[in-house]
C-alpha cells in the first residue's frame, strides 16, 4: 500500500469521525420554541373557576371566606386581578376568626397587587353590630384598613336611619363618616307600640284598641319643599301619583333626596338608644 492511499484513509476517517460527531451534539440538544399564540392576557383569565367556596389568608390568618358561581383570577394582566363577574358573598373576620363584616353583590374585582376590593350593583354590607349598608358600589382598601364609596349610602342602625353621598369607614365598619348628608330618620316604632299595647290588653283581658283609631305617628322627610303640583292642561294626559321622597324599600336613588348638610357628620359616637 502506497503513502497516498494511506493517507487518504485516514483523512476520510477524520471527516467521518467529525460529521457524526456533529450529528450526535446536535440530536442531544433540545430545540425550545416560543409560539405567539396571539392570546391577550388583560382579557383571556390564566384560571376560571365555577361554584367557588374557599378561605384567603394573609400572613398565616384567614381573613375571609367567599363564595361565589364564578372566579376568574387574570394573573398575567398588567393590573393582576380575580373577577367575580355573577357576584359574590363574602364573610370577613378578625383576629380571633371571629366574623366581622359581611359584604353581598353583584359583582366584585380584586386587584391582588394593591390589596383593593371593589364591590359593584346592589352591594350590601353588614358589621358587627347589625348596622346595615346599601349601595351601588363600594370599596374595601385592606391595605390602608378602610372601607369607602362616592356613591349614595343607605344605612340602617337599631336607632335610626342614615342616607348621604359618600362614606368613608374602618374595614369593620363601626367607625364611619357620611360626607353629605341627606337625610337621618327615626326608627318607626309603631310595630313595637302596638305590640306592647295588644300585649297589655290580652294580659288585662280588654279589648284590642282598633288600629283604625291609632293616630299616625310624623315621620321626618329631607326636605321640607312641597311637592310640585302638574300644571292644568286641555290635552294633558291624567294625572299621575307624585314619586315619594324616601322610597319604602330597595335601593335608594341619589336624585330622590336633597343634601342637608355640606358637612360630613362622624357617627361613630352615636350609641343605639335602649
Amino acid at each position: 500500500m502506497s503513502l497516498d492511499d494511506n493517507f487518504t484513509k485516514h483523512y476520510f476517517a477524520a471527516i467521518v469521525i467529525i460529521v457524526v460527531a456533529v450529528l450526535l451534539s446536535a440530536c442531544g440538544k433540545e430545540k425550545n420554541e416560543l409560539i405567539d399564540m396571539g392570546v391577550d392576557y388583560e382579557y383571556v383569565p390564566t384560571m376560571r373557576t365555577t361554584d367557588v367556596e374557599t378561605v384567603i389568608s394573609d400572613s398565616g390568618l384567614i381573613r375571609y371566606r367567599i363564595t361565589a358561581p364564578l372566579w376568574l383570577v387574570f394573573d398575567e394582566a398588567e393590573d393582576p386581578r380575580w373577577n367575580f363577574p355573577k357576584g359574590l358573598h363574602m364573610l370577613k373576620y378578625d383576629s380571633q376568626m371571629q366574623e366581622d363584616a359581611s359584604f353581598d353583590c353583584d359583582s366584585a374585582k380584586y386587584l391582588s397587587e394593591r390589596k383593593l376590593w371593589r364591590f359593584d350593583s346592589r352591594v350590601k354590607a353588614v358589621n358587627v353590630a347589625g348596622d346595615r349598608f346599601d349601595t351601588e358600589q363600594l370599596f374595601w382598601d385592606s391595605r390602608d384598613k378602610k372601607v369607602y364609596t362616592d356613591s349614595f349610602i343607605h344605612i340602617e342602625r337599631s336607632d335610626r336611619i342614615i342616607e348621604g353621598y359618600g362614606f368613608t369607614s374602618n374595614e369593620n365598619m363601626t367607625q364611619y363618616v357620611v360626607k353629605k348628608v341627606s337625610g337621618i330618620f327615626p326608627v318607626n316604632e309603631q310595630l313595637q307600640n302596638d305590640s306592647i299595647g295588644d300585649n297589655a290588653d290580652a294580659k288585662n283581658n280588654t279589648p284590642a284598641q282598633p288600629r283604625d283609631t291609632i293616630p299616625a305617628q310624623p315621620r321626618l322627610v329631607p326636605s321640607q319643599e312641597p311637592l310640585p303640583k302638574p300644571s292644568p292642561s286641555a290635552n294633558s294626559s291624567p294625572q299621575l301619583k307624585p314619586k315619594q321622597l324616601r322610597p319604602s324599600s330597595g335601593v335608594y336613588k341619589s336624585e330622590k333626596v336633597k343634601p342637608i348638610s355640606d358637612q360630613p357628620i362622624n357617627f361613630q359616637e352615636i350609641k343605639p338608644t335602649k
